[in-house]
C-alpha cells in the first residue's frame, strides 16, 4: 500500500512540473485572429413537415354510430 502512494505521490510531483499546453511560452503572446461573420435578424414562418414512409397507427380510436336506422350526414 505504501509503494502505490509513493508512486502515485511521484506521478503528481511530476504532472505539476510541466507547464500547461494551453499556456503560451514565456515571449510569445501573439493573438490569433478569428473571422466572425454576422447577420440580421429576420422573422418569419417556419414550415413544420416531416416527410416518412411507413404505417401510421392512431394512439386511440372512436366507433360512431347512429341511434336510429339510416346514414350519418353529419357530425
Amino acid at each position: 500500500m505504501r509503494l502505490g502512494g509513493l508512486l502515485v505521490l511521484v506521478a503528481l510531483a511530476a504532472a505539476c512540473d510541466q507547464r500547461s499546453r494551453a499556456e503560451a511560452p514565456a515571449g510569445e503572446g501573439r493573438v490569433e485572429t478569428v473571422t466572425i461573420t454576422v447577420a440580421n435578424v429576420a422573422t418569419r414562418s417556419v414550415e413544420r413537415t416531416v416527410s416518412v414512409v411507413g404505417t401510421l397507427a392512431a394512439n386511440a380510436q372512436a366507433d360512431l354510430a347512429s341511434e336510429v336506422e339510416g346514414q350519418v350526414v353529419g357530425v
